[in-house]
């Protein structure tokens, strides 16, 4: 390597970003990064940092640079002009109000979110199979720490005769189900383990051992929406990348097999070590699965919200303001809150984008114009879980959690990376320098949200303790863009 090439013009500044990203949900899903603040309010508190580096690492990064050029001339004008359309309706119906900022932040996170979508793709691009490899092992690595932490939970409350209940499970998480979210996205993908590293026993054995056990981790937290959006996300992509299905299904049947007999353990465990009785069992297996659990009424309230506003909706980060009593901070469907919250035409262009969306990537999967191998089965996979997590955004909070926005952006980017080749071209790019001055500047307003978003965020903190002893006699933690997201109560603060 000669001595004058420069460090970022090395392919690893393109892992440097999936490994600042991941490993910001790996380590604080297995630590208390800042104990002070909770796991949740941490989370959100580093998420723009880290976003914001990694917009730095791919604006000084000329192949990046570049890579990410041709991504964004994948996107139809139409497409483009209809995403800009729908945050000026977002960024208008929140002004309306004389506290906008909550919304505000909502909202740079959701642009955020998209810009950085092919900013991991670019990565993809231009590191090939070096990003699919690093990026599954920490996914797996993910999966391991909070098996660990699980087991450790449980193993204590057994030797120590005390109840292992629901509110101590996934203690890395403000509630359970946000880590139930991260499955969504990420448990189809383990399967690829011996399309990456070589299709062996030991490693098809090692791929359903982790598929097992997150699955057991499903069962155990009674997680009704992860369950069903990772089923019929499985089985929607296997009937139409029929090919690439030949590559892991029997990776996913044999994990399915192997979480459902740790789940058997550790349920035979708990009856012959733990106290009678418990809130773990209750909130397992003996949670009741056929109720919506108060969704369809919030539903409802959304539906209202959105005929009594049609044009521009309640505002952003403003569910849980309109109605009498307490709210819930959002509706549990990220449909039905663009609909009450940015209105119809929000969410009709929303929808539309979505259809589109949906129909390019079925299209592609049904084709079979990915690549011979090994990328070929992780595409699909990759599908599967964007389309579990997709189906689940509807049933539950999946894309306003902290984890769960930067994993979308790491599983998308991966998937619009694969579809584009190992290494960009630069023939789009350089025959067009207005193009990659284009990208840089919608790199750099990232990059201005993202200090804006940092200095909103530390503001805000400074009154943090006096704020939340307020709002916690208002009713229970209800995470939204903080633990406690009633975002409508903080005026007088």
């Amino acid at each position: 390597m000669p001595a004058s090439q420069r460090l970022t013009d090395l392919p690893l500044a393109a892992l440097c970003v999936p490994v600042l990203i991941l490993g910001l949900v790996l380590a604080s899903s297995g630590f208390d990064l800042i104990p002070e603040l909770g796991v949740f309010n941490a989370k959100r508190l580093l998420q723009p940092l880290v976003f914001g580096a990694s917009l730095i690492i791919c604006l000084l990064n000329r192949p990046l640079r570049i890579a990410f050029a041709e991504q964004c001339a994948r996107v139809p004008g139409l497409v483009s002009i209809c995403c800009a359309v729908v945050f000026l309706l977002g960024v208008t119906s929140v002004l309306r109000f004389a506290n906008p900022e909550y919304g505000l932040a909502e909202i740079a996170l959701l642009g955020l979110v998209l810009i950085l979508v092919p900013v991991l793709a670019a990565c993809r691009s231009v590191a090939g199979t070096a990003f699919d490899r690093l990026a599954l092992f920490m996914i797996a690595s993910l999966g391991l720490v909070v098996a660990f932490t699980e087991l450790t939970g449980l193993v204590a409350g057994w030797a120590l005769g005390t109840e292992f209940g629901f509110e101590e499970m996934l203690v890395r998480f403000a509630h359970p189900r946000f880590y139930n979210q991260l499955q969504s996205w990420t448990l189809p993908v383990l399967a690829a383990i011996p399309l990456l590293f070589g299709s062996v026993r030991k490693r098809l054995v090692l791929a359903a051992t982790l598929v097992g056990i997150q699955w057991a981790i499903v069962l155990m937290a009674g997680g009704r929406g992860t369950f069903i959006a990772l089923l019929l996300g499985l089985i929607i992509v296997a009937a139409l990348a029929r090919p690439a299905f030949k590559s892991w299904p029997r990776t996913h049947l044999l994990g399915a097999l192997i979480g459902i007999l740790i789940f058997s353990g550790v349920l035979g465990g708990h009856a012959l070590l733990a106290p009678s009785g418990g809130n773990f069992v209750e909130t397992s297996v003996g949670r009741s699965m056929t109720h919506s659990t108060g969704r369809t009424y919030l539903w409802e309230l959304a539906a209202k919200d959105a005929m009594a506003n049609p044009w521009l909706g309640a505002g952003p980060m403003r569910f849980d303001c309109e109605g009498p009593g307490t709210r819930p901070a959002h509706p549990h469907s990220f449909p039905m809150q663009l609909l009450s919250e940015w209105g119809i035409p929000a969410f009709l262009i929303t929808a539309g984008l979505f259809a589109w969306l949906a129909w390019r990537v079925a299209k592609f999967l049904f084709s079979g114009r990915t690549r011979p191998g090994a990328e070929r089965g992780l595409s699909s996979l990759l599908a599967a879980g964007i389309l579990a997590a997709a189906l689940h955004a509807c049933l539950s909070g999946v894309l306003m959690m902290p984890a769960s926005q930067m994993m979308a952006v790491v599983m998308c980017g991966w998937l619009l990376g694969l579809t584009s080749g190992n290494l960009p071209s630069h023939r789009e790019a350089l025959d067009k320098p207005g193009l990659t001055r284009l990208t840089s500047v919608i790199m750099v307003a990232g990059l201005v949200a993202c200090i804006a978003l940092t200095k909103f965020n530390v503001s805000e903190l400074r009154q943090y303790e006096a704020r939340i002893a307020e709002l916690v006699k208002a009713g229970p933690v209800q995470p939204r863009y903080w633990q406690h997201g009633r975002a409508c109560l903080y005026a007088g603060y």
